[in-house]
């Protein structure tokens, strides 16, 4: 068990771990309890072995359950957990899970954009059908495209793959599109790894949770 120094996040699950820079770790959102939603971001430094908060006082505010907004980090996600988090460039994407502010269920399908150099947040405009609402879903970068696989919401499971390309910079505005076929069979909650393959790139997708989901019968 690693031993750290200072500040610590609170502990949670359904939160997101992106690696960038080679050496830091960035967390965001999650459950810390089944009635208190984060939107939070910590920073761990492999080296150092210690966190760091690029926003203290939104960090502070995040400690108060069922928080219903934090100004002081403009345009920051709402809180959730079930997301994906995906680094492309100094930019980590994030989309869709569930929570929201209020105790209730909500599914979401927004885009979010962080800037690792400025920490600063903004809500991505696209064109294209984008994915239906959905958590637990999985997501990977090849080159400036993000590949987002199955999930699950509240009333469906999904078995499809669908595609955000990023253009040629960050101007352009990104567009979402199916890819034609499927999953073997709806899937959520499973774990995904893009690596650089001989001709092309290859996406591995491991494990997961499926079945249907009926009052008696839940996966």
């Amino acid at each position: 068990q690693v031993k750290m120094r200072g500040a610590v996040p609170m502990a949670r699950w359904s939160h997101t771990a992106t690696l960038f820079d080679n050496t830091m770790i960035l967390i965001f959102g999650g459950f810390h309890d089944t009635n208190h939603r984060l939107n939070d971001m910590w920073v761990f430094d492999v080296i150092k072995w210690c966190w760091s908060q690029p926003n203290v006082q939104h960090n502070q505010d995040n400690r108060e359950p069922n928080i219903m907004s934090s100004p002081n980090w403009a345009n920051v996600p709402s809180p959730r957990g079930g997301h994906s988090s995906t680094l492309i460039g100094d930019n980590v994407y994030v989309f869709g899970g569930y929570g929201g502010y209020g105790y209730s269920r909500r599914d979401l399908d927004d885009l979010y954009v962080l800037n690792t150099i400025e920490w600063t947040w903004s809500k991505v405009m696209s064109k294209g059908a984008p994915p239906e609402k959905r958590s637990g879903h999985q997501a990977c970068a090849v080159e400036r495209k993000i590949y987002v696989f199955g999930g699950w919401s509240a009333s469906s499971q999904f078995d499809d793959v669908m595609i955000l390309d990023l253009g040629a910079d960050f101007n352009d505005m990104p567009a979402w599109s199916k890819v034609e076929g499927q999953l073997e069979r709806p899937c959520w909650n499973a774990a995904s790894c893009s690596v650089v393959a001989i001709p092309t790139w290859k996406i591995f997708t491991f494990g997961g949770a499926c079945g249907p989901l009926t009052e008696t019968e839940r996966q």
